[in-house]
């Protein structure tokens, strides 16, 4: 069965990718992250994902950058809250993977985000399945495995070499990151 998978980054593909081809499934993977700043660091992490994928024999799309992505003024509005521009963001990385494999008549969807245990997971369900929904699709979890092999799979990749994120991929995650340090005793 084929499945748009979207990929957020190689430390939570890892385990995923697996995970879903041992289930059944030939990934597809889409690596849209209009997100994550700065450049430099998009590429980094689209790298280190071509990696994970090429060791399943898998190839990765990657649409053209642009911060903005498809939804304008994604980081020209200051959110409210974090929660409000992690939910923006989570919609439209999820629709463009939904959009993307409705357009190829796959009939399957889900997202490495699910993988880390720092995102949203209750959040990142709904969005998937109110989009599944809405397209006729099936969303695909298996969050409550994926995340617990997510240490082993930065570990892995730690050792072969591989570049890992300090962030979640926006400005705003880089921030937050940035303030913990300076707040944290010493």
């Amino acid at each position: 069965m084929k499945l748009a998978l979207h990929v957020c980054c190689g430390i939570c593909l890892k385990y995923p990718l697996k995970d879903l081809i041992n289930k059944g499934f030939t990934p597809e993977g889409l690596y849209y992250n209009p997100n994550i700043q700065p450049y430099a660091e998009y590429l980094n992490r689209l790298e280190t994902a071509k990696q994970v994928m090429k060791q399943s024999r898998l190839t990765l799309m990657a649409p053209d950058y642009n911060y903005n992505g498809d939804e304008p003024g994604f980081f020209s509005e200051i959110p409210e809250t974090r929660a409000e521009q992690c939910a923006r963001c989570y919609m439209m990385r999820l629709k463009y993977t939904a959009e993307h494999a409705k357009a190829r008549s796959i009939k399957h969807f889900s997202t490495t985000l699910l993988g880390s245990p720092y995102q949203d997971h209750k959040l990142i369900l709904k969005v998937g399945t109110e989009l599944a929904a809405e397209l006729g699709l099936e969303f695909v979890s298996y969050h409550d495995e994926w995340k617990k092999e997510y240490h082993e799979s930065k570990r892995e990749l730690r050792s072969d070499g591989a570049y890992l994120q300090k962030y979640c991929g926006c400005i705003y995650s880089k921030m937050d990151r940035k303030l913990e340090k300076l707040t944290k005793p010493a």
